[in-house]
Protein backbone atom coordinates (compact mmCIF):
# COMPACT_ATOMS: atom_id res chain seq x y z
CA UNK A 1 0.00 0.00 0.00
CA UNK A 2 2.62 2.29 0.65
CA UNK A 3 3.96 1.59 -2.22
CA UNK A 4 0.94 2.51 -4.33
CA UNK A 5 0.68 5.51 -2.38
CA UNK A 6 4.05 6.63 -2.51
CA UNK A 7 4.16 6.14 -6.36
CA UNK A 8 0.67 8.37 -6.95
CA UNK A 9 2.38 11.41 -4.73
CA UNK A 10 5.31 11.48 -6.66
CA UNK A 11 3.39 11.20 -10.11
CA UNK A 12 0.87 14.20 -8.67
CA UNK A 13 4.00 16.42 -7.69
CA UNK A 14 5.41 15.99 -10.98
CA UNK A 15 2.13 17.13 -12.65
CA UNK A 16 1.84 19.69 -11.03
CA UNK A 17 5.26 20.56 -11.44
CA UNK A 18 4.41 19.75 -14.78
CA UNK A 19 1.70 22.51 -15.14
CA UNK A 20 2.89 25.26 -12.81
CA UNK A 21 6.07 25.94 -14.68
CA UNK A 22 5.05 24.89 -18.41
CA UNK A 23 3.68 28.95 -18.84
CA UNK A 24 7.22 29.99 -17.31
CA UNK A 25 9.45 28.36 -19.70
CA UNK A 26 6.84 27.47 -23.05
CA UNK A 27 10.32 25.97 -25.21
CA UNK A 28 11.39 23.71 -22.56
CA UNK A 29 9.62 21.15 -19.91
CA UNK A 30 11.05 22.71 -16.96
CA UNK A 31 8.66 20.47 -14.91
CA UNK A 32 10.34 17.29 -16.31
CA UNK A 33 13.73 18.82 -15.29
CA UNK A 34 12.65 20.48 -11.76
CA UNK A 35 11.50 17.28 -11.33
CA UNK A 36 14.19 14.73 -11.90
CA UNK A 37 16.63 16.90 -10.11
CA UNK A 38 14.24 16.81 -6.94
CA UNK A 39 14.23 13.36 -7.22
CA UNK A 40 17.82 12.96 -8.10
CA UNK A 41 18.10 14.52 -4.66
CA UNK A 42 15.55 12.39 -2.86
CA UNK A 43 17.33 9.38 -3.89
CA UNK A 44 20.88 10.89 -3.01
CA UNK A 45 19.33 11.57 1.21
CA UNK A 46 17.70 7.93 1.19
CA UNK A 47 20.83 6.30 0.03
CA UNK A 48 22.33 8.05 2.74
CA UNK A 49 19.89 7.94 4.80
CA UNK A 50 19.73 3.62 4.46
CA UNK A 51 23.66 3.23 3.93
CA UNK A 52 23.69 4.41 7.93
CA UNK A 53 20.47 2.28 9.26
CA UNK A 54 19.63 -0.44 6.41
CA UNK A 55 17.29 -1.70 8.88
CA UNK A 56 15.35 0.73 10.00
CA UNK A 57 11.87 1.07 8.15
CA UNK A 58 13.19 -1.16 4.99
CA UNK A 59 9.83 -1.07 3.07
CA UNK A 60 9.82 2.67 3.33
CA UNK A 61 12.79 2.76 1.09
CA UNK A 62 11.45 0.59 -1.54
CA UNK A 63 8.42 3.17 -0.98
CA UNK A 64 10.69 6.26 -1.13
CA UNK A 65 13.42 5.53 -3.94
CA UNK A 66 10.92 3.03 -5.92
CA UNK A 67 7.88 4.80 -5.92
CA UNK A 68 7.70 8.26 -5.11
CA UNK A 69 10.99 8.95 -6.38
CA UNK A 70 10.20 7.26 -9.88
CA UNK A 71 6.79 8.30 -9.76
CA UNK A 72 8.17 12.03 -9.50
CA UNK A 73 11.07 11.05 -12.24
CA UNK A 74 9.45 10.03 -15.05
CA UNK A 75 12.72 10.28 -17.44
CA UNK A 76 10.23 9.18 -20.39
CA UNK A 77 9.01 12.69 -21.00
CA UNK A 78 12.68 14.23 -21.28
CA UNK A 79 12.98 11.47 -23.82
CA UNK A 80 9.55 12.35 -25.34
CA UNK A 81 10.82 15.63 -25.10
CA UNK A 82 14.12 15.29 -26.95
CA UNK A 83 12.65 13.06 -29.81
CA UNK A 84 10.50 16.09 -30.53
CA UNK A 85 13.19 18.12 -30.54
CA UNK A 86 15.00 15.48 -33.20
CA UNK A 87 11.66 15.74 -35.13
CA UNK A 88 12.39 19.29 -35.35
CA UNK A 89 15.72 18.79 -36.42
CA UNK A 90 17.40 20.51 -33.34
CA UNK A 91 19.87 17.86 -32.35
CA UNK A 92 21.86 20.36 -30.85
CA UNK A 93 19.13 21.15 -27.79
CA UNK A 94 18.19 17.65 -28.22
CA UNK A 95 21.65 16.36 -26.77
CA UNK A 96 21.76 19.41 -24.39
CA UNK A 97 18.22 18.91 -22.98
CA UNK A 98 19.33 14.92 -22.66
CA UNK A 99 22.28 15.60 -20.98
CA UNK A 100 21.51 18.53 -18.14
CA UNK A 101 18.88 15.80 -17.32
CA UNK A 102 21.10 13.19 -16.85
CA UNK A 103 23.79 14.49 -15.89
CA UNK A 104 22.26 17.29 -13.39
CA UNK A 105 20.21 14.24 -11.65
CA UNK A 106 23.56 12.10 -10.98
CA UNK A 107 24.50 15.55 -9.31
CA UNK A 108 21.87 15.64 -7.30
CA UNK A 109 22.14 12.72 -6.19
CA UNK A 110 25.92 13.12 -5.05
CA UNK A 111 24.40 16.36 -3.52
CA UNK A 112 21.52 14.60 -1.48
CA UNK A 113 24.21 11.93 -0.16
CA UNK A 114 26.54 14.86 0.72
CA UNK A 115 23.82 16.56 2.59
CA UNK A 116 23.02 13.50 4.65
CA UNK A 117 26.10 13.14 5.36
CA UNK A 118 26.82 16.98 6.21
CA UNK A 119 23.88 17.26 8.47
CA UNK A 120 24.93 13.20 10.44
CA UNK A 121 27.72 15.06 11.21
CA UNK A 122 26.54 17.28 13.01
Amino acid sequence: MAIAISASLGGWLRSALGAKLKSSFPSMPAGTLVANLASGYFIGLSIGFWADSPLLFPRWHLAIITSFCIGLAIFSIASAGSASLNQKERFISAIGAISLHVVGVLAMAALGTLTFQWISDI
